[in-house]
């Protein structure tokens, strides 16, 4: 028996309830992209078709397990890279928004120290909540480059 047919024969399937669990864990959207396609894919996230354990399921669209099989996801390691990188843009703006405030605040009249203050408070709460929720990050990475590629199919078709 060759090795392939070997590792096939051994391939287990998730049970309905565990799918079923995974896929209301994910608001039925898809692990890799967040959209919700209505059809999926239940995709072993080690790659070993014999682990059955329900942390390593992830409920794929089509499109996106299809392109991880094949290893053409490497993008998103970048994407999660980029994620923090404009973290750390957004928090070294607000250290020198600080330093600013802080060099001009003896030349600075009541009105200018109360918008300068409000406007740190702003940008610091907006730091709070990247920090907290990356999510939101990675949804402005994905909103930009799909548009980006609408843009594209735009000028091509004209």
């Amino acid at each position: 028996m060759s090795r392939y047919s070997r590792r096939h024969r051994e391939r287990r399937y998730f049970r309905e309830s565990v799918k079923r669990q995974k896929l209301r864990e994910q608001n039925y959207k898809c692990a890799i992209c967040k959209t919700s396609a209505g059809i999926w894919d239940y995709d072993h996230i080690d790659g070993n078709r014999s682990n059955n354990n329900p942390h390593n399921l992830q409920v794929l669209c089509p499109n996106c397990h299809a392109k991880k099989s094949r290893g053409l996801l490497k993008q998103e390691k970048r994407s999660s890279f980029l994620r923090w990188l404009k973290i750390g843009a957004i928090i070294l703006f607000f250290i020198i928004l600080i330093i600013i405030i802080n060099m001009l605040w003896p030349f600075m009249s009541n009105i200018k120290k109360i918008q300068a203050l409000s406007l740190a408070k702003d940008c610091y709460s907006m730091k709070l909540d990247l920090l907290t929720n990356a999510t939101v990050v990675d949804d402005a990475i994905r909103f930009v480059s799909e548009s980006e590629k609408s843009k594209d199919k735009d000028k091509e078709g004209e």
